[in-house]
């Protein structure tokens, strides 16, 4: 009997707790949200304060960073160094001595046969001075590929004598000069290039796109006899005419 007793008390304890355990659970889960929001307004509050703090100490570090930027600025310093003007003499020029070598013949001693009063007395032989030329140095040089001023500067800085046309007796027409007297006999003459050296075998013109040589028949009835430094002589008809240099006759 006893135990059943027992058996009842234990059946009733769990019926009691199995009762009871939902009012705990209700309980706990109303304090659960309870809990969450006060979290929530203790965050509320604290986040602008925090945000504010944050702001003041970035303004308070960038004040101070420029502050020290602009102590620690480095400093342009200047400093004055003494100097000396040294001033140099002038330079002095003596005479000028020519480097250019120039081959100068020798002088020859031809002696002179004397009379029988000079032999007595001993005389001495004649001293005949060669002329001097610089003719050799400026026949090694080629001057038919120059322009004829060119070729003239070079001539004169050589000192060259140049030829002198021959003095003739006939009358000399200059084609520019008298073009009416020779329009409509005289053939178009057209001088598109004018060589001339100090050697005559190197002169030569070119007419109507043929080279000529002095003494060449450049048209018909018409010859070249000579070419000077600025002018060709041509014979025609029995007469002489010149020509200028580079001159274009239509004829």
């Amino acid at each position: 009997m006893s135990k059943v007793l027992n058996a009842l008390d234990v059946s009733e304890q769990s019926y009691q707790a199995s009762v009871g355990s939902p009012f705990l659970v209700n309980q706990i889960a109303t304090e659960v949200p309870k809990a969450s929001s006060k979290l929530l307004i203790a965050l509320l509050v604290l986040a602008p304060a925090t945000v504010v703090s944050a702001y003041m100490i970035q303004q308070t570090y960038q004040s101070t960073l420029a502050q020290w930027q602009l102590d620690n600025q480095p400093k342009t310093v200047v400093e004055q160094v003494p100097y000396t003007v040294n001033q140099l003499e002038p330079m002095s020029f003596e005479g000028l001595v020519s480097t250019y070598d120039v081959n100068v013949a020798p002088r020859e001693v031809q002696p002179v046969a004397a009379s029988s009063s000079e032999a007595e007395f001993g005389s001495e032989p004649e001293i005949v001075p060669q002329p001097t030329t610089n003719e050799p140095l400026l026949e090694e040089l080629d001057l038919s590929e120059l322009s004829p001023e060119l070729a003239l500067r070079i001539e004169n800085a050589l000192g060259t004598s140049q030829p002198q046309p021959k003095q003739t007796n006939e009358q000399v027409s200059n084609l520019a000069h008298q073009a009416d007297r020779w329009q409509g006999k005289l053939p178009r003459l057209d001088f598109q290039t004018h060589v001339y050296s100090s050697n005559p075998n190197k002169r030569w013109v070119k007419v109507n796109g043929t080279e000529f040589s002095e003494g060449d028949v450049i048209a018909q009835g018409v010859v070249l006899e000579r070419i000077e430094q600025n002018l060709c002589q041509l014979r025609f008809e029995g007469e002489v005419i010149e020509v200028p240099a580079l001159y274009d006759w239509q004829g």
